[in-house]
């Protein structure tokens, strides 16, 4: 179990979860996932399920290692920094679009970049688990839950790269924002998408944990 044990306890020392009040640096898949959990006793995985996450994980931790790797892959790519600049500008202050003023754009475009080896590395980390999600060994409903995490978070960068591709092109010049108004929907309906994948995910290893953590040396 201490080969399970590290890897959750480094993923959970890294996101600030045992450090009290510490702001993590991913606040949308954050409050997403903390707000379900604070507020709710709906539990995703069963003490079955977990016990057998557990054991297959110690003797081949491959694979979960690779699930535990896109939770750090999104604390290093920012994503706040990047739905932060962009809701502050070019929204109305709920998810209504709104034409961005000044330098907001450049400002914009500036934190993309500033994180864009960060996003490509979150992407070859996607990419790679997402192979694992079908492979043996079997890890019951965690299978699932990443493989919907997945998917709907690839989108999610999608709609982020197109976004920026956009406003670097300046193509908002010639259509009058038209095409901005489009992005902007399409972008927050994949945030709420992956968002809402993103609950049974990271909470599945908030249960490991707690379990893992919980269990009597021997």
């Amino acid at each position: 179990m201490k080969k399970i044990k590290y890897l959750l306890l480094a993923v959970f020392l890294i996101l600030g979860i045992m450090n009290c009040g510490k702001k993590t640096e991913n606040p949308e898949k954050e409050q997403v996932a903390s707000g379900q959990t604070q507020g709710d006793t709906q539990k995703f995985l069963s003490d079955k399920e977990i016990e057998e996450i557990i054991k297959i994980s110690d003797e081949n931790p491959d694979k979960i290692n690779s699930y535990i790797s896109i939770i750090n892959g999104l604390n290093e790519a920012v994503l706040g920094a990047y739905s932060g600049a962009y809701k502050k500008d070019f929204t109305d202050g709920s998810d209504g679009f709104k034409v961005p003023q000044g330098e907001a754009i450049d400002n914009f475009l500036k934190i993309y970049e500033q994180y864009e080896d960060k996003y490509k590395e979150l992407d070859v980390i996607l990419d790679e688990a997402e192979k694992k999600t079908g492979q043996k060994p079997e890890l019951k409903k965690l299978d699932g839950f990443a493989k919907g995490f997945i998917e709907n978070m690839k989108k999610e960068r999608i709609q982020m790269e197109e976004m920026y591709k956009y406003y670097k092109s300046k193509e908002y010049e010639k259509d009058s924002f038209s095409k901005g108004k489009e992005l902007n929907d399409a972008y927050f309906k994949a945030i709420y998408a992956s968002g809402e994948k993103y609950i049974p995910f990271y909470s599945s290893f908030q249960e490991i944990f707690a379990v893992v953590e919980n269990t009597p040396k021997k």
